[in-house]
């Protein structure tokens, strides 16, 4: 009888040591549901074991798993940036011009357009080398975008009766400092700019990128 006594006390004793002896599961570390109700328990002044995320913090388990971005500094324009323009001018050779919306990237600025011609014929650009008499685009910084030719129709040509859609397409990064673009048609042939017979109507719109 005292024997049996003798060995119950010794599993007593081995249950009351063993959570501060060093084991496997120190190591892998508890569930993420024991390391919460822990938590709780022992408040906010509890110390996660370092070396195993299951025993950190909910809020540093996130940050370690997907770190949060870093807002965007302040003046820094986002692409892709989109800008609806809805903006229109007509000219007395019978001719009139749309802008529809604006798209910029990170090397491009688009500008969808669309053009009628009720009377004669209508060039709105020239596809001759010299870059004055194609569309323009120029930032109120003074800086210029390149204008690409379209593959096909690089006059930009409409006749009577007949209507032109289609996409501008300009070479360069929209500067973060802009805050309106100038797009001209046929600056060259200003001084045409109310003649009522006139194949190159000049056209010249001023867009707002304040909004």
């Amino acid at each position: 009888m005292m024997k049996r006594w003798k060995w119950v006390m010794t599993i007593a004793s081995l249950a009351f040591v063993l959570p501060a002896c060093s084991t496997l599961s120190d190591r892998v570390g508890p569930s993420h549901d024991q390391a919460t109700q822990t938590e709780a328990e022992q408040g906010s002044q509890a110390e996660p074991q370092a070396g195993t995320a299951e025993n950190r913090p909910d809020k540093e388990n996130r940050s370690a798993t997907a770190p949060t971005k870093k807002p965007p500094s302040k003046g820094k324009r986002q692409f892709p940036y989109t800008l609806d323009l809805d903006l229109q001018k007509s000219h007395p050779n019978g001719s009139t011009v749309t802008l529809h919306k604006l798209t910029a990237d990170e090397k491009y600025i688009k500008i969808e357009f669309e053009a009628v011609q009720s009377a004669g014929t209508t060039l709105l650009s020239r596809s001759w080398n010299d870059v004055k008499y194609k569309p323009s685009l120029i930032d109120d910084t003074g800086f210029a975008y390149k204008y690409i030719d379209p593959a096909k129709n690089q006059d930009l040509r409409i006749d009577r009766g007949q209507m032109l859609s289609g996409t501008l397409v300009f070479y360069g990064k929209l500067k973060d400092e802009a805050k309106t673009l100038t797009l001209t048609f046929n600056k060259e042939y200003e001084y045409e700019k109310d003649s009522n017979s006139t194949w190159n109507p000049y056209y010249q719109f001023t867009i707002d990128l304040s909004n």
